[in-house]
């Protein structure tokens, strides 16, 4: 999803404002991990509970300021055709949730927001997408 949106952002199209709305957020990275230590792990037994755990697949939240903070960062030469809005605001979303079963159990140490979309602007320039 991040895909998407940088892609949005980095594009002529997009408008020159920002909307207080918030997405939960994963890298595929740590999507396809979690998988494999998933399966990974021991058949269930009286003694082990990961097996039959639920766990959630969500690093952390984001909106779409914190996007175009991280865009115009990244991408200053293109500050003209990603909105501004208002840096450094809007950031705190009312979703939270909680991931500690996945950090705990499976090991997972989350790729971080604005590594993913820094690797998603280097993947689309690589490409000639952004």
């Amino acid at each position: 999803m991040p895909h998407l949106k940088c892609r949005f952002c980095l594009s002529s199209q997009s408008h020159h404002q920002t909307y207080i709305l918030f997405f939960s957020f994963i890298d595929v990275r740590d999507v396809a991990l979690m998988h494999i230590r998933c399966l990974s792990l021991p058949a269930p037994n009286p003694y082990s509970t990961a097996r039959v755990n639920r766990f959630t697949a969500v690093s952390s939240t984001f909106t779409f300021q914190h996007l175009v903070d991280v865009l115009r960062a990244k991408c200053p030469e293109r500050k003209n055709l990603i909105p501004e809005g208002e840096p450094g605001q809007n950031y705190k979303t009312l979703s939270r949730y909680d991931n500690s079963k996945a950090r705990e159990i499976l090991g997972i140490d989350f790729v971080p927001f604005e590594k993913c979309v820094d690797d998603t602007v280097d993947a689309l320039n690589a490409m000639k997408l952004g």
